[in-house]
């Protein structure tokens, strides 16, 4: 039974090709949408362009700038990459050693940088890249400026209560420890 609001999507016509499979190539092609016309017709959309350079630049943020940690930091290690996994962690401190060398920011030329982290050279929409791009941004460890520039944190938040809850109970005590040594009075210099 369907509901009123959530109408069944048209099946693709069998004159349309199978979006896995280009009839030019034989690596698998970019996923085919397949819309409707104003007549009721079928038609393939045309796909998306394949980004393959971002320009990234600093996200400045006074709170996460002073109080964030730095992507290679064990903290990062310890608790964010049980949570975002080790391509974005990967990523992200591969971003942090490029604003080292350049500050204002920097072309990633995403094909060399999926080479260098291991993740492949497919840059397809679902591509290991393009996944740990989006992991990032759905984190709040970058966020994407129109379609080919990225503003990426040079340090990222520390996990939230609600993030920590999802990691073992080590992870969560040694958090804790951690979250004490940070509110703990600093002596004067």
């Amino acid at each position: 039974m369907t509901s009123v609001h959530q109408p069944i999507p048209p099946l693709p016509h069998p004159s349309l090709p199978h979006p896995s499979l280009s009839p030019l190539s034989s690596a698998p092609a970019e996923a085919v949408e397949v819309v409707l016309r104003s007549d009721g017709k079928p038609t393939v959309a045309s796909p998306r362009p394949q980004i393959s350079h971002l320009l990234v630049l600093p996200w400045p943020d006074i709170v996460i700038d002073n109080l964030g940690v730095d992507p290679r930091s064990d903290y990062v290690e310890q608790y964010w990459l049980g949570l975002v996994g080790p391509a974005s962690v990967l990523l992200m401190r591969h971003l942090a050693l490029r604003f080292e060398a350049e500050p204002e920011g920097f072309n990633l030329d995403l094909t060399h940088t999926a080479r260098v982290l291991g993740l492949g050279t497919g840059l397809g929409r679902w591509g290991p890249v393009q996944r740990s791009l989006h992991r990032c941004v759905s984190f709040g460890f970058a966020r994407r400026w129109g379609e080919e520039r990225l503003l990426a944190r040079r340090h990222l938040p520390p996990v939230t209560r609600q993030q920590l809850a999802r990691l073992p109970e080590d992870r969560q005590t040694l958090h804790d420890h951690w979250r004490q040594s940070q509110m703990a009075p600093r002596p004067a210099e």
